[in-house]
């Protein structure tokens, strides 16, 4: 391996633990409709369940009634004893990695019975046993493996195989006789083969492969044959519901394109490895003249064509041992697997903790299942920018922007989220799919934060290891990716549904997206994951400067090319301070302009809700407006570290601008022009501060990620520019150990100082006044209505007839048969009086105060059990059981109140129930006589 390299990993590890979360998260999704096949009948509760209370399973929505009655959902399902299939899903999963096992163990025993390959004495005195020998002690290798030889094979190749540290190298014959010519070949072929066993992938290589096979055998053979099954034997589903089939074919299909291409990659990238590797050990000419010279056309499809091949072309081997970053670079396809497998695992987590009913996490599910797939993300992406960083910096190459890598994984998260069709309902794309841009907008932010961070630290890292530091860095970026991610979960998320009407909104004046980015904004992990993405990389800037090579790159094996490649990477405070002050005033203007455009609507009276609402809102458009732009210009004019210096530039303008916030708000009402919130002029540092305060959430929380997505069209705009213009591009180059700081040290520390404890301070605040006063939210899921209301007729009807299903029948049997109770004891009794010649009906309590109080009681149940979902079906019932209930009460108060009165009232009402009631049968029965037509 080239000098330094090894201190990395070969990057076969990540790419696995990758290949076994997709199967994982493969397995589940594909045999959950297997899951639900085999259930058959006593699956259907689970539809029912949710039609009941008006889910229209053909819209990609949640109607306000359905989200306000999931509590009686779940009961549903669980009093039939149905559960989210993750359970046998899971256990389903397992078998694909117990089959998997057994082939990992067995399949070395069976090469070697099924080829009956003999075994070569490597302490024999003939020349090929000295040569193994020598190359195995060439390799450095603790342990000599097995070599053996297959006659019947006349190429002149190799290959190790074995399991658990027991590895075989099998010789083909024709190396073996070419190598007696050429001694050259057959020490390139097995140093080749013995570089796998010194990278230990050789396990991971044949774990992959029974991953592989097990994951067809199990997961996509009986899927494939459920769904053929499905379709011969119903092919009036494909006439009526083609879209959601068609679904299943997609789904199915790129799944399991995509876990090749993860096998693919990790059998690829060992070779890589291990062809740099063994360059290194036997010098790179030896491999380098092997393979077929690449071709200029078609190019495009050839590296489309090579993804899919296990082993990669000579072109890129030989490319690959003249510039081994591509062994350690973040490339686009781990990337874009990434961000898929990230919104699959979300998908599972939800599922997973709503079947386990573990209460401390299910009634937190989302929260949980979204630091988890933030984990994920940050686990196997974070790691491998850092581990390309970390290879570029002690190699002296250029640094990765990121870019490239965060557009892949910002793509495979938009893939992802449309593989899951969770918010399409019956169609193939979201309601409103275009939302999705802000995950792959998302994606080259990220990424492009974690490598300039990973670069400023690893520069910076004096110990004997860059783990430490490497640790302390992606738990820094899983605070703010898991930030950004749960707020995408619980607002832009929704809108993917279509338009969303808040009908119990509390503060008027305000537009339905406006309200709930407030909500989502008025938490305190937007303010604290907002804080580490500004002021994280400019702890890294306040250490003093290095001036030997640090004791992590000399133990590397060798020091890089000069000095400036591993010294400590300096970023001008000078710039960051100068952009902060310009920003700053650019958003005091910012908020001039609002009073000064606001002050001609001012109500002249009494400020009315609709004003007092609209100036903050005003107010954080303008501040925004001020960051995003202080942000976009530092980026489009910095060569070095541009998001980093953009950041602190507009977090600075941010914290400059709230000052003067301050200020103008306090003095609201003097300036006659930008009177808005004041008509006198009073000093109000009160008023002031709580007007800051409800802007600190948005300027040093939101308005951080508003200024990131501004510096990266900043850098894009300068890129752009620059190579119309025929510039060379490239980062700033690392500044030399000799060479002056642009300020002195104790200037960045007060500067960095202030401006983290200036954060902390207004983090504080908040915590104490705003946070911990039981802010109450915008909006209430049980109010919103996502989507357009289902007019379906056919919807309706289903709904209606899985309403009686669950439940509804009993409450009419048993409303109904209350009312005729009474009917019967009243009529009996009107009929004793009739015989016996009485004027008055008799009213005997033994008999009526039970009747009576059943009809209260059947009439509270039937109030109590969900809605009919259907409006004129719920008008008759709501009418029934009302005066059902008042007339059972009347007929209870009049018995103890001995007024008869009273009595002939109730009886009264009673009809009116009662002709209620014929009127709802008689419009259920509608619905009945359509089904069956």
């Amino acid at each position: 391996m080239p000098a330094g390299a090894r201190i990395f990993a070969a990057g076969t590890a990540i790419r696995f633990v990758l290949l076994l979360l997709f199967i994982i998260l493969d397995s589940l999704s594909l045999l959950s409709g297997l899951v639900e096949t085999l259930r058959g009948e006593d699956w259907k509760w689970f539809e029912l369940c949710n039609l009941a209370v008006g889910h229209d399973p053909m819209q990609p929505f949640w109607t306000a009634e359905v989200l306000r009655y999931q509590g009686f959902v779940s009961s549903c399902e669980k009093s039939h004893g149905i559960q989210p299939p993750i359970v046998v899903m899971a256990v389903a999963a397992a078998a694909v990695f117990v089959v998997a096992l057994a082939t990992y163990l067995l399949w070395p025993v069976w090469r070697r019975r099924r080829g009956r390959l003999p075994t070569i004495d490597v302490n024999a005195s003939d020349e090929l046993a000295r040569q193994l020998r020598d190359l195995v002690g060439v390799a450095d290798l603790r342990k000599t493996p097995q070599f053996l030889i297959d006659p019947r094979a006349d190429s002149v190749s190799a290959v190790v195989f074995g399991r658990l540290g027991r590895y075989s190298v099998c010789l083909d014959a024709g190396l073996v006789a070419r190598g007696a010519a050429d001694p050259g070949v057959l020490r390139t072929v097995v140093l080749h083969e013995l570089a796998h066993i010194r990278n230990r992938d050789v396990d991971i290589t044949y774990a992959t492969v029974a991953l592989w096979r097990s994951f067809l055998f199990c997961a996509v053979l009986p899927t494939v044959i459920d769904t053929a099954v499905v379709t011969v034997t119903h092919t009036e589903i494909w006439r009526a519901e083609w879209q959601l089939e068609l679904r299943g074919f997609i789904r199915i299909a790129v799944l399991i394109a995509l876990t090749y291409l993860v096998r693919a990659d990790i059998l690829r990238t060992r070779e890589f490895y291990a062809d740099v590797d063994a360059a290194y050990i036997a010098g790179t000419e030896a491999f380098s003249q092997r393979g077929e010279r690449p071709g200029t056309r078609f190019a495009g499809w050839r590296r489309f064509v090579g993804l899919w091949r296990t082993h990669p072309a000579w072109p890129e081997r030989n490319r690959s041992l003249t510039d081994p970053a591509i062994v350690f670079g973040a490339t686009a396809l781990p990337m874009f697997l990434t961000g898929v497998t990230a919104q699959l695992a979300s998908i599972e987590f939800s599922l997973a903790f709503d079947s386990f009913g573990v209460s401390t996490v299910a009634d937190r599910a989302q929260e949980v299942s979204v630091w988890l797939t933030a984990a994920l993300v940050v686990g196997i992406a974070g790691y491998v920018l850092w581990r390309a960083v970390g290879y570029a910096v002690l190699t002296g190459r250029r640094v990765p922007s990121g870019w490239g890598a965060g557009m892949w994984l910002g793509a495979g998260l938009a893939v992802g989220e449309l593989l899951s069709f969770r918010t399409a309902g019956a169609e193939l794309l979201p309601a409103d799919p275009e939302l999705l841009l802000l995950l792959v907008i998302s994606g080259p932010v990220f990424t492009w934060w974690v490598t300039q961070c990973a670069e400023l630290w690893i520069r910076g890292c004096r110990g004997r290891s860059t783990r430490v530091v490497q640790i302390v860095g992606l738990a820094a970026a899983l605070v703010v990716f898991g930030t950004w991610y749960d707020f995408w979960m619980g607002g832009p998320f929704l809108f993917l549904y279509g338009p969303l009407r808040l009908p119990g909104l509390t503060l008027p004046g305000l537009p339905a997206w406006y309200s709930i980015i407030t909500d989502l904004a008025n938490t305190p992990m937007v303010f604290v994951g907002a804080a580490v993405l500004w002021l994280f990389p400019l702890l890294a800037v306040v250490r003093k400067p290095l001036r030997r090579i640090p004791e992590w790159a000399a133990r590397a094996g060798a020091a890089p090319p000069g000095d400036a490649a591993i010294a400590w990477g300096a970023v001008s405070m000078r710039r960051a301070g100068i952009t902060a002050v310009l920003g700053g005033l650019l958003c005091w203007s910012a908020v001039v302009l609002v009073m000064v455009s606001l002050h001609p609507g001012q109500p002249p009276g009494r400020l009315t809700p609709e004003w007092i609402f609209a100036y903050p809102m005003w107010l954080t458009t303008a501040l925004w407006s001020a960051m995003a732009l202080t942000a976009l210009t530092v980026s489009a004019t910095t060569r070095g570290n541009r998001l980093l210096v953009a950041l602190a530039g507009a977090g600075g303008a941010g914290l400059i601008g709230l000052v003067g916030l301050f200020l103008l708000a306090a003095i609201d009402g003097c300036v006659p022009s930008m009177r808005v919130m004041a008509h006198t002029c009073v000093w109000r540092p009160q008023a002031a501060w709580e007007v800051v305060t409800l802007q600190v959430p948005f300027v040093s929380g939101l308005g951080i990620d508003v200024a990131a997505v501004g510096a990266l069209l900043g850098a894009a705009l300068a890129e752009g520019v620059r190579r119309f213009a025929g510039r060379r591009l490239g980062s700033t180059p690392p500044q030399a150990i000799s060479g002056p700081l642009p300020e002195s040290i104790m200037l960045r520390r007060l500067v960095v100082g202030g401006a983290c404890g200036s954060v902390i301070a207004l983090g504080i605040n908040l915590g104490i006044n705003y946070y911990d006063q039981g802010n109450p939210e915008l909006w209430d899921p049980g109010a919103v209505s996502l989507g357009h209301e289902p007019v379906h007729p056919v919807a309706v009807r289903s709904e209606v007839s899985a309403w009686l299903d669950v439940g509804g029948r009993d409450k009419l049997h048993q409303f109904a048969g209350s009312l005729q109770q009474w009917g019967a004891a009243s009529g009996a009794a009107a009929r004793a009086a009739e015989q016996a010649g009485l004027p008055t009906v008799p009213i005997d309590p033994a008999v009526f105060v039970p009747t009576c109080a059943a009809v209260v009681r059947s009439a509270n149940d039937g109030s109590a059990f969900i809605p009919v979902p259907d409006v004129e079906s719920q008008r008759l019932w709501a009418k029934s059981i009302t005066a059902g209930a008042r007339a059972g009460t009347d007929c209870q108060r009049s018995i103890h109140d001995k007024n008869d009165d009273l009595f002939n009232t109730s009886l009264t009402e009673g009809l009116d129930a009662s002709s209620a009631y014929r009127a709802l049968l008689a419009h259920l029965n509608t619905f009945e006589q359509q089904d069956g037509r």
